[in-house]
């Protein structure tokens, strides 16, 4: 298993390093703290490129059933 650093995980996810420091922070791609900056697994990389976890296009909101509120009397 091979380590990689955030700017590395970012040249291959197409993020920036601070991006990738964020994801890790927030769980959404395991890593740990080593000495003060993340590592991140190989296997942690592959698995977060699944398709699962990749949105091709985002998520569109209905407002079928919402009231605005505008113009009610």
């Amino acid at each position: 298993m091979k380590y990689l650093t955030t700017v590395e995980v970012a040249d291959i996810i197409r993020e920036t390093p601070e991006n990738v420091a964020r994801r890790c922070a927030r769980g959404q791609i395991p890593a740990t703290r080593v000495g003060g900056e993340w590592r991140i697994s190989d296997e942690a990389v592959a698995e977060f490129m699944e398709p699962k976890n990749i949105r091709s296009s985002p998520r569109k909101r209905s407002t079928a059933g919402r009231r605005s509120g505008r113009g009610a009397a």
